[in-house]
């Protein structure tokens, strides 16, 4: 899963993206803000209630799972 935020947040991710691997366990879903790691959990329902009380705007943040394989290009039609 893979939810979409700004670039700055993609580039942070694909930089990061080795480093990830091998902190988080394979699944585990991390969040990126303004390019940086602001949360992570176990499940979706567990980082949504980490993120909610900082309200901040879902389309602002980045949502990925470490260790699966994502395209870094992907054409919609």
């Amino acid at each position: 899963m893979i939810t979409l935020g700004p670039d700055k947040n993609q580039a942070a991710f694909w930089r990061l993206k080795p480093e990830l691997d091998a902190r988080y366990p394979k699944g585990r879903y991390v969040a990126f803000h303004d390019g940086e790691i602001i949360a992570d959990a176990a499940t979706y329902e567990e980082l949504d209630a980490v993120l909610a009380p900082r309200r901040l705007p879902k389309q602002t943040y980045l949502i990925i799972r470490a260790g699966l394989q994502y395209p870094e290009f992907v054409t919609i039609l």
